[in-house]
């Protein structure tokens, strides 16, 4: 007779050994590159010179709000006009990122602080479209137009003011085997998203609120399996970006879908490490469920009524 009971053990017991190793073997590898980025820090980078100008923005944000603006769908819902009020009324300040200038919101509110931290931006990557790469020369030149101050992984810190940004340095390295962390002075334990990495710097400068939109995490939302098992997911943003496309996931390295939702896992679960107390949610219907959605400002276009909300 087949026992079904030991068969399952059994399988949970490979299960469990195989995740061991694959523990093992990423905290090697992770330890290695640590070491590794660390001699680049100190020798190439600069890293300590560089942080202390970094460091004037510590609690800058005291007695303020903020907004830290992505790039999701669900910032169709606001209204920028009415979050230009809250900026120049009431001093709140706007953090934003990536490809945030070619989206018509760019014409309303010049923000204060801009975050980047896609390689291809500071080094030639032919891996992307020409189409892309004028896309990205369009950010810059927003940039330096309206002399935004902008935040930039530290090992680009020289390309950065080579292209003439207004550009102060973090620490980018991910490391998630020690302390958590997502003080952008030391190495972060979160996922790498850049509009993680703007929420991170609003909590630098220790804003008293930091409400936060077009965090849709909703990619997975979307995903399909093809006849030879290729998982694709559309890159879905508020305004259509030269990368808003479908998206092979397996010719990336990804070894299925379970990987895939793997990943996807961290990206709501490491914003744990954030502080509830001070951060809000102004999608009403989004997946995000780390912070409140409760708050009394007036930032939504007409059509998004309360009633609406799920």
């Amino acid at each position: 007779m087949l026992n079904i009971k030991k068969l399952v053990l059994e399988k949970k017991m490979k299960s469990y050994n195989y995740q061991i190793f694959d523990c093992l073997f990423l905290y090697i590898v992770d330890t290695l590159l640590f070491l590794r980025y660390s001699i680049k820090w100190i020798f190439t980078f600069k890293g300590h010179k560089n942080l202390n100008k970094l460091k004037k923005f510590k609690d800058m944000g005291l007695g303020q709000n903020a907004f830290v603006i992505a790039n999701g769908p669900s910032l169709l819902n606001v209204d920028f006009n009415k979050i230009l009020k809250y900026q120049k009324e009431f001093d709140y300040k706007i953090f934003v990122l990536n490809s945030y200038s070619i989206s018509p919101n760019s014409k309303i509110i010049i923000p204060n602080y801009y975050i980047l931290s896609d390689p291809s931006y500071f080094l030639n990557n032919n891996k992307i479209s020409q189409k892309r790469k004028e896309e990205l020369n369009l950010d810059l030149k927003y940039i330096i137009r309206h002399n935004i101050i902008t935040f930039v992984p530290i090992q680009f810190l020289s390309e950065a003011k080579d292209i003439g940004l207004n550009a102060y340095g973090f620490n980018d390295f991910e490391y998630k085997w020690g302390k958590s962390n997502i003080s952008p002075l030391y190495s972060r334990s979160y996922t790498s998203m850049t509009a993680y990495k703007a929420l991170a710097m609003s909590v630098f400068l220790n804003f008293d609120k930091i409400y936060i939109g077009g965090f849709d995490n909703s990619y997975f939302k979307s995903i399909s399996v093809d006849k030879d098992n290729n998982v694709y997911y559309f890159n879905s943003h508020a305004y259509a970006q030269k990368d808003s496309a479908k998206y092979n996931n397996t010719e990336k390295g990804i070894r299925g879908l379970g990987d895939l939702l793997k990943i996807h896992s961290f990206l709501f679960s490491d914003l744990a490490q954030f502080p509830q107390n001070k951060i809000v949610n102004l999608d009403k219907n989004g997946l995000i469920d780390a912070f409140t959605k409760s708050h009394q400002l007036d930032i939504y276009v007409e059509s998004y009524k309360e009633n609406d909300v799920k």
